[in-house]
């Protein structure tokens, strides 16, 4: 019920849960980030995270301009 509220409220399609979840995937993404930071040997998958962080950020950005 909240969900439907709020997607008429906001004219927005994601409920709560999934922006809850989009915002700690990038938190996650954040968190492993720095972690891959300190790993010399793991430049190509501190890209790969890098990326996938912007993707989902990009997406967040999204959302809330609509």
């Amino acid at each position: 019920m909240y969900r439907k509220k709020l997607a008429r409220a906001t004219g927005k399609n994601m409920g709560l849960a999934e922006l809850q979840d989009l915002l700690g995937s990038i938190h996650d993404c954040d968190i492993t980030i720095e972690y891959l930071k300190s790993r010399p040997d793991a430049m190509r998958l501190l890209d790969r995270e890098r990326g996938n962080r912007k993707g989902l950020y990009q997406k967040f950005v999204r959302y809330m301009k609509k």
